[in-house]
């Protein structure tokens, strides 16, 4: 069977890249914008409560939405024996900003992103029932 590639690769990344919270990645540190207000500490083995290790980060925008999914596993062999305690998926998101600021442009929380109707960021486990 042939390789089968998930990137490809065009060298080494610049510096900017990897700190911003908007490329994708596989493995290494979660990098979260300001306004998810995540913190990386909740992602724990709910079998050994150890913290979990990023496996996946892929920033996924729609239309008026701002989404980065962040995916946690735990890499003890007797913790993968229970999956659904072992593994955690988390959304990120917020609306999109309206204007040309970029993506760290004006935090969702903010009163004055309050008085324009926007949402507040949302954090969702899978399994778990997540805000409109």
């Amino acid at each position: 069977m042939p390789p089968m590639w998930v990137a490809v690769p065009d060298g080494p990344p610049e510096a900017a890249e990897l700190t911003d919270p908007y490329e994708s990645q596989l493995g290494g540190l979660p990098k979260v914008p300001q306004w998810a207000q995540f913190d990386k500490a909740r992602a724990k083995c709910g079998v050994c409560g150890y913290p979990m290790y990023l496996l996946l980060q892929a920033f996924c925008p729609s239309e008026d939405l701002e989404r980065i999914f962040l995916v946690f596993v735990c890499n003890t062999a007797a913790c993968q024996k229970e999956p659904s305690k072992s593994w955690q998926a988390w959304r990120l998101q917020r609306q999109a900003p309206d204007d040309a600021e970029g993506q760290e442009g004006e935090d969702a929380n903010s009163a004055e992103g309050a008085d324009k109707g926007e949402r507040n960021p949302s954090l969702c486990v899978t399994g778990h029932a997540c805000p409109p």
